[in-house]
């Protein structure tokens, strides 16, 4: 019996990563529908079919890529081909994008983040177009691969949930294997991390709410208790600040490549600090501390009592 090609609908790097980790033995025979998300531009696809669905930027846009994808699938006759002939093919990815819905069947949903784990909240717009029964509770997913980042609150999906361990997963691929993902997402080897404690910043000068000199305080603050070990701090993409010229003695990461990615291939780092990054619950190392901001009168300010029980350990 031939064996059916995957269509995998996604649109973001973390989800794409998984995918490739997960079932790396049918990259070239995917067929890849995703959006034009600027973080996947980059990406060096496999696979020989692809199709990037605009998807615009507000209500207006929204709604007009809309209809131009359901014209698509209309005058596109491979398209078209997916959506007759859905039995020949097996579809992955995610269930909640505007461009999800006309493939979903005997639907295989990845993990995307917290989204998946809590009860999700729709606009009307959303539910007009995509409806109420996403992050895998339609009865067209049959199956919901997470990693277990925190505990699902919605017990209406746990018959789907099948658990992975990304760096088992990870660690079972050979040096061939490893390689042509790095490639994928333009990783270098060479960008190994050699730190025990990685540091995830947040934009909070740039997007106003604390100066520099406070946000650089904050973290000279996180430092101190690590100045045994050694750190690297993965600076967020839209910040502008230079921590090289505040922290001599810490390496920056600025690379490109998810940061879930960076971490796999750099198994020194076994902890994952942040002030309240929801990015944290997504990096696949052995503890994951959450600070929140009640250790910051500063923080609570802006920010109100943003608990810091998050703690997640995990494997590595």
């Amino acid at each position: 019996m031939k064996m059916r090609n995957n269509v995998f609908v996604f649109d973001s790097p973390y989800c794409l990563l998984i995918y490739c980790i997960l079932f790396n033995h049918q990259l070239h025979d995917t067929i890849y529908i995703y959006s034009d998300n600027v973080s996947l531009r980059d990406i060096n696809f496999p696979g020989k079919e692809r199709y990037i669905i605009k998807k615009g930027n507000n209500k207006t846009s929204k709604i007009f890529y809309y209809f131009c994808f359901l014209f698509r699938l209309i005058i596109n006759p491979k398209l078209r081909k997916l959506i007759s002939n859905r039995k020949d093919y097996r579809f992955l990815g995610q269930d909640h994008l505007f461009f999800s819905k006309p493939f979903l069947n005997e639907f295989i949903l990845l993990e995307d983040g917290l989204a998946n784990y809590r009860y999700p909240h729709y606009s009307r717009l959303y539910k007009l177009i995509i409806g109420g029964h996403t992050f895998g509770r339609s009865t067209k997913v049959n199956k919901i691969l997470l990693s277990g980042m925190i505990d699902i609150i919605d017990p209406t999906i746990n018959d789907k949930v099948e658990f992975f361990d990304l760096i088992a997963a990870w660690e079972k691929l050979n040096s061939v294997q490893k390689k042509e993902i790095n490639h994928i997402f333009n990783y270098c080897i060479e960008d190994e991390l050699v730190a025990d404690v990685m540091i995830l910043t947040q934009p909070l000068s740039e997007d106003g709410f604390i100066s520099e000199n406070e946000k650089i305080r904050l973290y000279d603050e996180i430092i101190k208790e690590y100045d045994d070990k050694k750190i690297v701090i993965r600076q967020h993409p839209r910040e502008l600040t230079d921590y090289s010229l505040y922290f001599k003695d810490v390496k920056v990461n600025k690379v490109k490549a998810p940061v879930e990615l960076v971490v796999l291939n750099s198994p020194m780092i076994k902890t994952a600090v942040t002030l309240f990054s929801g990015g944290i619950f997504n990096i696949p190392c052995r503890e994951k501390i959450f600070k929140g901001t009640s250790f910051s009168p500063l923080l609570s300010k802006h920010f109100g009592n943003i608990s810091n029980k998050f703690e997640v350990k995990g494997k590595k």
